[in-house]
This record gives C-alpha cells, sequence and structure tokens, in this order.
C-alpha cells in the first residue's frame, strides 16, 4: 500500500468520495491509479476523470458526450469497427469493468478553456458529491510558473488549476514521473526549485514512493500494459518510464523495443531513476498562486484562445535561463 504523506492522509481519512483526475491530458489519469486502488480499500468512493486528448468524432454514436464525457461500462460496442488509435479513457474504463470486474465509468473532458472546463467539473463534483480531488500530472510541468526556459506543456495543466481557482472543493496536485518529459525539455532543475519555493510556501506535503512489490503498482502496471498492448495504440512515453523506474531499472532503458527506435532516431537517451517513481503532493492553492498564466487564461473559453492569448506572454516571461542539476 501506499505511504501517503500525513498531511495528505488527514485531509482524506474522513472524506467520503473521491475524484481522482488527470490535469494535463493523456494518460495523466493512469498516474492516479496507485492512489485508485490504495483509496477503494480504505472504502471510499472513487471517480476517474481525465482532461482528454481523445478525438470525439471517432467515437460510435453510443458514446454520451454533454458537458462532459462518460464512458459507461467501456463495451465494445462504444468503440468504432476499426480500434481507435487514442482512447486512454475508454481502454482504461472497459478494463475496469471487464478485466477487474469494478463497475464503474471513466469520466473525461473535452480540451477546452478554463471557463468550460470549470463548468464541467462543477457539474461532475455536484453530481458524484465530490468532497476531494486529487488532481494528477504524469511528470511536473504543472509545478512550472511559466518564467521557465523549459516549461514544458504548461498550457494544458494551467487550464486545469484555471478551472479549480475559484471551486471549493479541498483539492491537492499529485506530480509522478520526474525526469520522464524528456521531449516536452522540461528542465529539471528549475522544477526542483520551485518545489523548493513550494517547501517556503508551506505548499509541499511530501511525497512517497511506487515499488514493484506493491499491489497498488501491480495495479497500476496492469492497467498500463493493457492499454500499451492494444494493437495500434499508442504508448505513453511518461509511464513507460515511471514502470521501469519503479521495478529497478536504471539509465538509457526502453519498455518497449519501438520506443528506443524512436529515441534513437532523435539523438536522444532517456535516463531512468527512482525519482521518476515518487509521488510528490502539494497545496493546490500554492501551485496556482505561483503560476503565472493562471490569471491570464481563467476567463477563457476554448483552447485555441488559451493558446492565442497565453503563448506570446510565455515568450515574454520566460528569462529563467535553463541550468543542469549539478550532482
Amino acid at each position: 500500500m501506499i505511504n501517503l504523506p500525513v498531511a495528505v492522509f488527514n485531509q482524506i481519512k474522513d472524506k467520503e468520495n473521491i475524484l481522482i483526475s488527470g490535469m494535463g491530458g493523456g494518460f495523466d489519469v493512469y498516474g492516479g491509479l496507485p492512489l485508485y486502488y490504495y483509496l477503494k480499500r480504505l472504502g471510499k468512493n472513487v471517480t476517474l476523470a481525465n482532461y482528454s486528448f481523445t478525438n470525439y468524432s471517432k467515437l460510435t454514436e453510443e458514446f454520451e458526450l454533454r458537458d462532459l464525457g462518460k464512458f459507461t461500462t467501456g463495451t465494445k460496442g462504444v468503440f468504432p469497427d476499426n480500434a481507435i488509435d487514442y482512447f486512454p479513457e475508454g481502454y482504461l474504463a472497459r478494463w475496469l469493468n471487464e478485466d477487474k470486474k469494478i463497475n464503474t465509468s471513466v469520466w473525461f473532458f473535452p480540451k477546452v478553456g478554463p471557463k468550460y472546463l470549470r463548468d464541467a467539473y462543477k457539474k461532475l463534483i455536484e453530481a458524484m458529491n465530490i468532497d476531494f480531488v486529487f488532481l494528477v500530472d504524469g511528470g511536473v510541468d504543472s509545478l512550472m510558473t511559466g518564467d521557465e526556459v523549459g516549461f514544458g506543456t504548461i498550457l494544458e495543466d494551467s487550464i486545469t488549476l484555471a478551472a479549480f481557482n475559484s471551486l471549493e472543493v479541498e483539492s491537492v496536485v499529485v506530480n509522478v514521473g520526474f525526469g520522464t518529459e524528456a521531449e516536452e525539455k522540461v528542465c529539471h532543475h528549475h522544477a526542483l526549485e520551485n518545489i523548493a519555493q513550494l517547501t517556503r510556501q508551506g505548499g509541499f506535503f511530501g511525497s512517497c514512493s511506487l515499488v514493484n512489490y506493491m499491489n497498488c503498482f501491480q495495479f497500476y502496471l496492469d492497467a498500463c500494459e493493457y492499454v500499451f498492448n492494444i494493437p495500434g495504440h499508442k504508448k505513453s512515453h511518461i509511464h513507460t518510464r515511471i514502470i521501469p523506474a519503479a521495478q529497478g531499472e536504471f539509465g538509457n532503458y526502453h519498455m518497449y523495443e519501438d520506443q528506443e527506435t524512436v529515441m534513437a532516431e532523435k539523438g536522444t537517451e532517456v535516463f531512468i531513476s527512482p525519482l521518476m517513481s515518487q509521488m510528490w503532493f502539494f497545496n493546490t492553492r500554492a501551485v496556482i498562486y505561483n503560476n503565472k498564466v493562471v490569471p491570464l487564461i481563467e476567463p477563457l473559453a476554448s483552447f485555441q484562445e488559451v493558446v492565442s492569448e497565453a503563448m506570446p506572454r510565455l515568450k515574454e516571461w520566460s528569462t529563467r535561463e535553463r541550468k543542469i542539476i549539478p550532482y
């Protein structure tokens, strides 16, 4: 089982209905699956959700999309006749319902701006009577402030943070996969610097490790391998690095041969290390406070508006030069 930091455990011990939501898109919700396993064993009601990159136009009419996307059972009838090449939420729902026999739903939100995402979260929180939220980021770019050279894919995470800025529900930001974002060129020196700042502000609650022998890790591993082995489905470069890190691999290791080929063609090496399997927990309000993008984009409705408004400013702000961790 996960040994949650005391500050986090104390926040959730009296909560009954908990939402685990991927905050930056892609496979972020998978990073919350160890927590899902742990919380279910504590007897909590747990809902899964994700800010989604899925192309809804490829789904069949059985898929329900109003203000939210809801995947009720993960049955094959919701998929198109040919396997969709990117649907991490749908395959997670199928795995939970069919393989694990857990009757549940995985919610997912369109790639919209904070205004609409806030409304979607509010409706889900009210519908499920949510009293606590874990916002999960695969990687650490949600901790970037916007003034770094090497802020990664900050916009998606900032949209979720902006959506939560006016929501009253208690929440914690969870990061897993420190060092996995080589493709995004995240500056991990600045990530550590930002964590130090959050620590000074009282916003860092502590960390814990994922280790291969943990049941919660095996649950997460099984879910990841299920979707990674769907023919033609894309793999997550974040989770294919967290997993071997938890299993004790080190250095330029690749979980799948096709990933090794891609990285070799780019002339880039990965550096698997035990830091990748650490889960870090932060006060959401503190993370929002330090983020320069949030107040700029909070009223915006579409992702395109966010890009148009934020990218020119990020180019102006990003003056904190890239540095190497001197170890």
